[in-house]
């Protein structure tokens, strides 16, 4: 593509994106209530609630620190 892509592609493969996460983060949750021990679940969300939320701060400041390429 010369010149980067178009709006409309950046738009539509934002959507895909979004859709994935949304996904994701569904399952990560059935993933850890059925993993986890009982007594444990509240905890064990809790850190995976934590993973999602440092993830793309921690992200970013990779990119930052090393570039894109």
């Amino acid at each position: 593509m010369r010149g980067g892509p178009s709006l409309p592609a950046l738009v539509v493969f934002r959507v895909v994106q979004a859709a994935g996460a949304a996904l994701m983060q569904a399952n990560s949750v059935a993933l850890v209530t059925t993993s986890a021990p009982r007594e444990r679940i509240r905890a064990a969300l809790e850190v995976q609630a934590a993973a999602q939320a440092l993830g793309p701060t921690v992200g970013g400041a990779v990119v930052s620190i090393l570039g894109r390429r």
